[in-house]
């Protein structure tokens, strides 16, 4: 049994998964599992484990790309201060 996420009624379910396939001009053959909520009868996907948010990855590449800023400004202002 596979676990499913229901967004109308905000709950993690376990159930027997559908096969669902179509065709994408983009990606090609494509195919996912869904089951039949048991309290809302809404079609429902797999429920995924949350990973590291996308605010956490920018905020890491903000980070990063500020240093490697600064880091520039000041080996441009020691450069600049030598050849004068």
């Amino acid at each position: 049994m596979e676990k499913f996420y229901c967004p109308k009624c905000n709950k993690i379910f376990e159930a027997e998964g559908q096969k669902k396939e179509w065709q994408s001009s983009v990606f090609g053959h494509c195919f996912k599992l869904v089951a039949k909520c048991p309290d809302c009868k809404a079609e429902c996907s797999e429920w995924r484990a949350g990973g590291p948010s996308s605010k956490k990855k920018f905020k890491f590449l903000f980070g990063f790309l500020f240093l490697l800023f600064f880091l520039f400004l000041k080996f441009y202002s020691l450069f600049k201060k030598e050849n004068l």
